[in-house]
């Protein structure tokens, strides 16, 4: 009777084990910790069942096979199973290279069992059982063993130690459970046998696996232990409905038999009865989980997506403005999807109920009486099954929740989200949590945008004439200011040409007068001309300058594109300022030793660009300094430089050089009596983008500038006449 008891013990323990393993590996086939776990279970199963064929008379013809099994599979699973397992729960870790040694070790000890008679010699039958003899490699076998469950033991504690919160709990009781089993297995299938040289009690350290069973089920049940909680809550009936069926199957099998057949049942017998009723039993939970399944489809929706429902509720709260809309929007979309049976956003203000959205809450349900400030203390999801606070757990037992989410933003404290019971009857899982405490924070800023939008509606509202009215007002100032801004532009445009005609034939007469046209002058009036001369010279220069920003701007500017020579035109203008550069006392150096390609530009223009930025070099270059021009080909541009040895530009105001009046606070009142009109700089840079070319300058104080500018290389049968052209040119070099 002792040997029916003991296997049918053996096959239950065996099931739930097994089951527990392949529930956690069909969970989440791809995370290490479960495949770890998995693999501790498959160990173990393994040596529960060599173990239960070494001491059943069935197989005491191959006993000695099956307890050298039973020892090896004891063996794999104490030392490569149990720390495999270890090393990656309840997280991926890395074996130490104790732990690489030990597999290797117990490895060579596994092969030693099997294939020779050094640790299990030879087997005698006894009437209990099988007795096992040791070979000259036990003890050593066992002392290695030893030594791997003393490692176990430590790693669990530093473990235990350097985990906090959820996973502290979890270890703590999958740990207690743990060494209950181990301790079993130790004493009763390494000490004893050790000492005594008798394994009669090795059988028994299966039972030890009953504690450990109930240490994993209950951090599984109690603090969701590998994700599974759901599956085990709803098979822990069915387990046991299994067990029941079994037994009384058994005993009604001997009962029919003896009773009414008036035959003796035999062990065999009732063991093949037993297993074919907990087959038949197995199988009607599958066939019912398939049923479920497809009824789950037709009622319920099945397994959601975490991420595309945290995508549609995040826009639902980007596109909802209104608080009603987006509390409304939030339990519609939710509780549908995550199968709830109910669900209430309570909104506060000033620590007081202020709004609610429900569905499936009872009408009569009050909120408004309710200490929503307790729930929101926590500042995390609470879980009406894993608090141990006895007030928030009344306080959500009478509201019939299951789950709490708070809504804050650092202290102010702004509502909270009370969610019911699963519909299918499931508990909520370590996707719904999370997905909770994801949403949490973004719902809480929904709310408070949406709280800000609704003040500013209501202060809308309330200016909503004031602002048509002003709207009104600004629309025909608006258009006022565009007639005058037109107005503007034709007023400069018109006065620079009317005031250039003028200027150019005061000019023209000044300079007849000193040219001594008129008759002999004086040197005091000469002095006078002169000066009244060099000013109608920057007058027109002004106006020029205005009357291009203004095509410019009106986009009246007109450029012809043909292909110019860069160092002709440079020649051209070097001529031109001859006089001014000696005058200033400023050498002016063309440093050229290539034959530079033709560039596509407006050739008036180009001889501006080169007249305003050596101008400007001149300008600013004090007496016995030096001007470079210098011209280069850069894939397909020509880039040319002109380089002072000035008083330089500080970093921070370059960036106004090509601003529109971009005049820069420098100490040129020093070196140069005019500074201009700021206008030079913008109208280069226009010229230089709309002829395909760029503009850039680098500066040191205090030592000089360089400007910078590219264009393009011309292409066609123009350009290759016109660069035996410029092949002829020849550098010159201007000096005081």
């Amino acid at each position: 009777m002792f040997l029916i008891f003991h296997s049918f013990a053996l096959i239950l323990i065996v099931l739930i084990f097994t089951f527990i393993g392949l529930l956690v590996f069909f969970r989440n086939r791809t995370n290490l910790t479960n495949i770890s776990f998995v693999v501790f279970v498959i160990t173990t199963t393994f040596w529960l069942i060599t173990n239960y064929f070494a001491d059943t008379p069935l197989f005491y013809s191959n006993a000695l096979l099956w307890n050298k099994l039973a020892y090896a599979a004891g063996f794999a699973m104490g030392t490569i199973g149990i720390p495999f397992f270890l090393a990656n729960f309840p997280t991926k870790g890395k074996l130490a290279l104790f732990w690489k040694l030990n597999f290797l070790a117990s490895s060579v000890f596994m092969i030693l069992t099997v294939f020779t008679n050094l640790i299990v010699s030879r087997v005698e039958v006894m009437d209990w059982g099988t007795n096992m003899i040791t070979g000259p490699l036990f003890m050593p076998s066992v002392i290695w063993g030893i030594i791997a469950v003393v490692g176990i033991i430590v790693t669990f504690v530093r473990k235990y130690r350097s985990a906090t919160g959820i996973e502290r709990i979890r270890l703590k009781y999958f740990i207690l459970g743990f060494l209950g089993f181990l301790i079993s297995a130790v004493i009763l299938g390494l000490i004893l046998p050790a000492i005594t040289g008798q394994n009669n009690l090795a059988k028994f350290t299966a039972y030890g696996l009953i504690v450990f069973i109930a240490g994993t089920s209950y951090s599984i049940l109690r603090h969701r232990l590998l994700d599974v909680r759901l599956v085990v809550a709803r098979t822990v009936a069915y387990t046991l409905l299994l067990a029941l069926i079994g037994a009384f199957y058994a005993a009604s099998a001997v009962f029919v038999t003896s009773v009414f057949l008036k035959t003796a049942t035999t062990i065999e017998q009732i063991l093949l009865y037993t297993g074919l009723t907990i087959i038949v039993a197995f199988t009607f939970q599958p066939l019912r989980s398939f049923l479920e399944n497809v009824t789950d489809k037709i009622f319920f929706k099945g397994k959601y997506d975490s991420q595309e429902l945290l995508t549609n509720l995040t826009k639902v709260m980007v596109k909802t403005l209104g608080l009603k809309n987006l509390t409304e929007g939030i339990i519609v979309h939710l509780l549908p999807e995550m199968r709830i049976s109910k669900g209430a956003i309570v909104l506060l203000e000033k620590g007081k109920v202020d709004g609610v959205e429900s569905a499936g809450f009872d009408k009569k349900t009050k909120f408004v009486g309710v200490d929503i400030l307790a729930l929101l203390e926590a500042g995390k999801v609470l879980i009406a099954d894993e608090l141990n606070n006895d007030k928030l757990k009344k306080i959500m037992e009478d509201l019939d929740v299951s789950v709490v989410v708070p809504f804050k933003i650092g202290e102010e404290e702004l509502g909270v989200m009370l969610l019911g019971n699963k519909l299918s009857g499931e508990i909520y899982t370590d996707q719904d949590i999370n997905l909770l405490e994801i949403l949490a924070p973004e719902t809480s800023i929904a709310i408070k945008n949406a709280k800000a939008y609704e003040e500013i509606r209501k202060f809308s509202i309330h200016l909503q004439e004031e602002v048509a009215k002003a709207t009104t007002d600004l629309r025909a100032a608006n258009e006022r200011l565009k007639e005058l801004d037109e107005l503007k532009d034709e007023f400069m445009s018109i006065a620079s040409h009317e005031l250039r005609t003028p200027m150019t034939a005061i000019k023209s007469y000044v300079w007849l007068a000193l040219n001594g046209k008129g008759g002999e002058i004086g040197m005091k009036l000469r002095n006078y001309l002169t000066i009244v001369y060099d000013s109608s010279e920057r007058m027109i220069a002004m106006i020029n300058d205005m009357l291009n920003v203004s095509r410019i701007e009106t986009g009246r500017l007109q450029l012809e594109i043909v292909p110019v020579s860069v160092q002709k035109v440079l020649a051209q203008v070097l001529g031109d300022l001859s006089a001014r550069s000696a005058e200033a006392g400023v050498e002016i150096k063309v440093a050229k030793d290539q034959i530079i390609p033709l560039v596509s530009a407006d050739r008036d223009k180009l001889i501006e660009i080169f007249t305003n930025l050596i101008g400007n070099a001149l300008k600013f270059t004090r007496k016995g300094g030096r001007i470079t021009v210098s011209s280069q080909k850069k894939g397909d541009m020509v880039e040319t430089s002109v380089t002072d040895t000035g008083v330089g530009i500080s970093e921070e105001n370059i960036g106004k050089l090509f601003k529109k009046y971009g005049k820069i606070d420098e100490s040129y009142a020093t070196v140069a009596p005019s500074t201009g009109t700021g206008l030079g700089l913008y109208i280069t840079k226009q010229y230089l983008e709309k002829m395909a070319g760029k503009i850039w300058v680098k500066s040191t104080p205090g030592k000089g500038t360089t400007f910078s500018f590219s264009l393009p290389i011309a292409t066609g049968a123009v350009k290759e006449a016109e660069e035996k052209e410029a092949a002829a040119f020849v550098p010159r070099r201007i000096i005081k």
